[in-house]
């Protein structure tokens, strides 16, 4: 009988030990950058939705200020008489600045009013314009 080349487990020199099987620490460490590199878009993308919701209320908010103040020189003749107006306009704790002007058209019943409203840092949020008449 020949010696037998077979140890403990059953391993023979042509039959070497079988490869482990299972995720090496690089490929952990791959996997979690990448999951991280996401987590980091998804957060800059749900910020920039935060900034924009933000914004686009500003602009609401002006936008209602602008109207309301084209609405009261309708409805005021004193405040056809003046040329140009500017006053605060506060909308739901937002602070407002809206400025008024007030000029001729070809018509000499028609006056143009242009509105602009900006926030405390000079931004321009809303513009409107309207033609109003005058001694009808």
């Amino acid at each position: 009988m020949k010696p037998s080349r077979e140890g403990a487990r059953g391993l023979t020199m042509n039959n070497p030990a079988p490869q482990a099987r299972g995720i090496t620490l690089v490929e952990v460490l791959i996997a979690l950058a990448v999951i991280g590199v996401g987590l980091i878009a998804a957060l800059k993308a749900v910020e920039q939705v935060g900034r924009d919701s933000h914004s686009a209320r500003a602009r609401l908010l002006a936008s209602m200020s602008a109207e309301n103040m084209l609405i009261e020189t309708k409805f005021d003749a004193k405040a056809l008489a003046a040329a140009q107006f500017s006053a605060s306009c506060p909308q739901a704790g937002l602070m407002l600045t809206c400025s008024r002007e007030i000029g001729p058209t070809a018509h000499p019943k028609f006056r143009k009013v242009s509105v602009e409203v900006r926030d405390q840092a000079g931004r321009l949020l809303a513009q409107r314009a309207a033609f109003i008449g005058t001694d009808f």
